[in-house]
C-alpha cells in the first residue's frame, strides 16, 4: 500500500510536469461537478479514492485519500478520469 501512494505522487508530479512542458491541457477551474464533502474515484494505473476537502485554485482540489486517510493536493487539469465515488452507474433514458 506504502508502495501505490509513492505511486500516485510520482504519477501526479509526472502528469504535472508533462502539462506544464507541453501546453497539452490548459489550466483551468476544477470541473464543476466536484463539490466539497462529495467522494470520487481517480485511476493511474491503479484507483484512488478520495473526498474534496477544498477546492482551489487553477483546476487543484485538497483532498483526503481513503487507502491512508492522508491529505494531498491534486490538480484535476491532471487527471485522465475522474469519477463519481461509489460508482453510481448510468441510467438508460426513457
Amino acid at each position: 500500500m506504502k508502495n501505490s501512494f509513492a505511486l500516485l505522487r510520482v504519477s501526479i508530479a509526472a502528469a504535472t510536469l508533462l502539462v506544464s512542458f507541453t501546453g497539452a491541457v490548459s489550466a483551468g477551474e476544477a470541473p464543476s461537478f466536484i463539490k466539497v464533502g462529495k467522494s470520487y474515484s481517480v485511476i493511474f494505473g491503479i484507483e484512488y479514492q478520495f473526498t474534496v476537502l477544498e477546492i482551489g485554485k487553477d483546476g487543484w482540489i485538497k483532498v483526503v485519500m481513503r487507502q491512508r486517510n492522508q491529505v494531498a493536493w491534486v490538480n484535476t487539469n491532471a487527471v485522465p478520469v475522474i469519477a463519481p465515488y461509489p460508482f453510481q452507474g448510468v441510467q438508460a433514458p426513457r
